[in-house]
């Protein structure tokens, strides 16, 4: 019967070792975002009304990353925008863990004979 007492010890004691022992556990953590293309916010888009010129827009927004052309008189301009965050993160006697995570948002401005026909994002 007494040695009841010692294996509670024995336990209570291991599991002291274990808990310190992961105290000090080092954590690292990072992230890295790159960006890609013309960010065009919704304040700025609702600026491009119809009957706004392609070089009103091209002076508020700057160069389309591309133009389609739709006909001989119809033209659309998209923005595209790409936001790339990569995480990475290591713990003491776990492998790391990586998340890569990539958004896009595309703004659009239809053209008809130079002028803006309608402005819209996805």
């Amino acid at each position: 019967m007494k040695t009841l007492p010692y294996f509670r010890l024995l336990v209570l004691s291991l599991g002291l070792l274990v808990g310190v022992g992961f105290s000090g556990c080092s954590v690292d953590m990072s992230t890295h975002t790159e960006t890609t293309g013309t960010f065009i916010g919704q304040r700025t888009a609702a600026q491009i009304t119809v009957g706004k010129s392609q070089s009103f827009v091209e002076a508020l927004i700057g160069e389309p990353t591309k133009k389609d052309k739709i006909s001989d008189n119809d033209e659309i301009w998209k923005y595209v925008y790409t936001t790339r965050s990569i995480s990475n993160g290591t713990a003491a006697l776990f492998s790391g863990t990586a998340a890569d995570t990539t958004n896009t948002s595309t703004t659009f401005v239809e053209f008809k004979d130079g002028v803006v026909l309608k402005c819209w994002q996805d």
